[in-house]
């Protein structure tokens, strides 16, 4: 028979795991896991609610940013569009309105073929209708329901010893200045056209308007002489256009 072999484990090299831990410190361990598994939910949990009440609190705010931006944004363009109706309300197609009070008391007003039509107030409160033909320095105005050219803008002034044009110093003399309109002026020797002086004679000299002006002999537009053999049957039109004898001519070109 065969023999069998023991081996002999000293007994100090078997750990004793009772020895580990003890009660105190394994009663320890349990508390302290049982805390952290009660109180980690509930960490969790009003981690949430904080997290959502500021989330919410943010999309709150960021809501009302976005709603005072939005009603600045409306509030300015409401602004900008009761300016734009305001200037539009001078202006058609581009062109301004002639000056005036006029516009106050008037309705339905529109331009066409260089005159001015509207429907303007009377001393009874009735709306007739009125219409006159304006140059664009023309000041208007409303008297019972009809359009009258009380003025013009004026860039011309004087003193005592010199003329300005748009403040700025003009070589002719202020004795018997007047101002023609359109840009146009004279005195007994000279003729200006915004603040310059114009090849041409003083004797019988008239402004016809739309930049056109005339003496006995010459015509001019916006103070260059244009080709005109009789300037005594030269006449404008309307909106740049005039004629003589011989024919047509738009903006100082004859056609």
């Amino acid at each position: 028979m065969g023999a069998t072999i023991s081996t002999i484990v000293p007994e100090q090299t078997i750990p004793n795991l009772s020895n580990l831990f003890s009660f105190k410190s394994r009663r320890t361990y349990k508390r302290r896991r049982t805390t952290f598994r009660r109180t980690t939910p509930n960490r969790t949990r009003k981690h949430k609610r904080t997290f959502s009440r500021r989330s919410s609190t943010s999309r709150n705010s960021r809501n009302s940013r976005n709603s005072s931006s939005s009603s600045s944004s409306s509030s300015s363009s409401s602004s900008s569009s009761s300016s734009s109706s305001s200037n539009s309300r001078n202006t058609y197609h581009g062109k301004k309105y002639p000056r005036g009070n006029w516009i106050n008391t008037a309705k339905d007003y529109y331009i066409k073929h260089h005159i001015l039509h509207a429907k303007l107030k009377t001393r009874n409160g009735n709306y007739v209708h009125a219409s006159i033909k304006f140059n664009k320095n023309d000041i208007l105005e409303n008297q019972d329901g009809k359009f009258v050219i009380i003025g013009q803008k004026n860039y011309y002034t004087t003193d005592s010893f010199n003329v300005y044009y748009k403040n700025r110093k003009i070589n002719i003399s202020p004795m018997n200045f007047v101002v023609l309109g359109d840009g146009y002026a004279k005195n007994n020797f000279d003729v200006v056209f915004e603040g310059k002086k114009v090849n041409i004679n003083v004797m019988g000299f008239k402004n016809l308007g739309y930049g056109y002006a005339k003496n006995n002999f010459d015509v001019v537009y916006k103070g260059q002489k244009i080709d005109v053999k009789f300037a005594s049957t030269f006449e404008v039109l309307d909106n740049g256009k005039a004629k003589d004898n011989t024919g047509y001519f738009y903006k100082g070109k004859r056609i």
